[in-house]
């Protein structure tokens, strides 16, 4: 792996708030308001001196860096990369489906959530695409029964947290699933769409039918919220055998608006 993957990889584990994107960013940010600030400088000298050209010139500079600080200052007040500096599953942002091992460890970092994070991870995860892709795709292998393993006897023991439960719903035993999946429909929360999504394609009838039963309820219940995030997620399983149920579930309301 080149250098600069690997310092790349290293920088954006969980831990280092400022590493990955938004440091690039904020250094952004902070060398134009320096720039902008000398520029100033500049001029008012310039202006004191009396020189015409070192007046167009501080002027043009003011001009150029006051229009980087505005630009960075826009990308900063955009939400994103405050929504990043609040959520550290963004870190998660670039993993692909070969990188099992950032798999394995974005699992163990997630279980291990208090419960005042674990919920805000939830919610976030899904803006996550890829690192969700590879979840889902790893634990149908049955390649994260291990790091899955301890959100899995949580549930098992009628206990665990919102991202317990999710995790414990991707486990290869039926029994488990089912447990997590009627766990999720009877104590919804925002993120858990994408994981009754791939229940509502599951091989086991009954997991099917409780994981279709809590679609139905939160796009009842907030259809604003949850419609288009379980269409994208319809996406992804649409082509499976057992998508008909949560086809019809989509197609259904989309001919009752």
């Amino acid at each position: 792996m080149p250098f600069w993957t690997r310092l790349r990889d290293r920088a954006r584990r969980p831990g280092r708030p400022w590493a990955g994107r938004r440091l690039s960013v904020w250094v952004r940010a902070a060398g134009c308001l320096v720039l902008f600030l000398l520029s100033m400088l500049a001029t008012v000298v310039s202006m004191r001196d009396g020189a015409i050209g070192d007046i167009l010139t501080g002027a043009f500079g003011t001009l150029f860096f006051g229009l980087g600080v505005v630009l960075g200052v826009r990308q900063l007040r955009s939400g994103r990369w405050f929504v990043q500096r609040v959520t550290r599953v963004w870190e998660f942002a670039g993993v692909a489906r070969r990188e099992l091992d950032r798999i394995e460890e974005m699992v163990g970092w997630l279980r291990e959530l208090p419960p005042d994070r674990a919920a805000v991870e939830l919610a976030d995860l899904g803006r996550c695409p890829g690192p969700l892709d590879a979840l889902f795709f790893h634990a149908g292998r049955g390649e994260l029964t291990e790091a899955l393993l301890i959100s899995v006897e949580r549930v098992r023991a009628g206990s665990g947290g919102v991202l317990d439960v999710v995790l414990a719903s991707l486990d290869r035993d039926g029994r488990v699933r089912e447990a997590a999946v009627r766990r999720m429909a009877a104590e919804p929360a925002p993120g858990q769409e994408w994981f009754l999504v791939e229940r509502a394609v599951d091989h086991v009838p009954v997991i099917r039918q409780v994981a279709l039963g809590a679609l139905a309820a939160l796009l009842a219940e907030q259809p604003g919220c949850y419609e288009e995030r379980v269409w994208r997620g319809f996406a992804r399983v649409a082509g499976r055998d057992r998508a008909v149920g949560l086809r019809a579930l989509l197609e259904g309301r989309a001919g009752t608006d």
